[in-house]
């Protein structure tokens, strides 16, 4: 069975460990499915990187939610129920 993965990164990432988690996964390298993405910018590169893999992916801004931010984090992760969750590029 393959681990699910979920994947995050905050600021203005590129995504580049993103995009090599998800090939990895595609390309059997790694048993592991990315169910998921959560990013702090909906201007990060990462975004449009993560659209043309085809991974679903959530924006939740700190700066907007202010203190629910913990709250509603665990709410999305709980949502995705990940087996890993692969900070790539998650600086918070």
């Amino acid at each position: 069975m393959k681990a699910r993965l979920v994947l995050m990164a905050s600021g203005v990432s590129r995504g580049s460990n993103m995009r090599a988690l998800i090939r990895a996964c595609k390309e059997g390298r790694l048993d592991g499915e990315v169910v998921g993405a959560i990013l702090t910018r909906s201007d990060s590169p990462a975004a449009i990187m993560l659209s043309e893999e085809g991974v679903r992916c959530v924006v939740v801004s700190p700066k907007e939610h202010g203190e629910r931010y913990a709250e509603i984090l665990l709410g999305l992760l709980q949502q995705m129920s990940p087996d890993l969750i692969c900070l790539a590029g998650y600086m918070r």
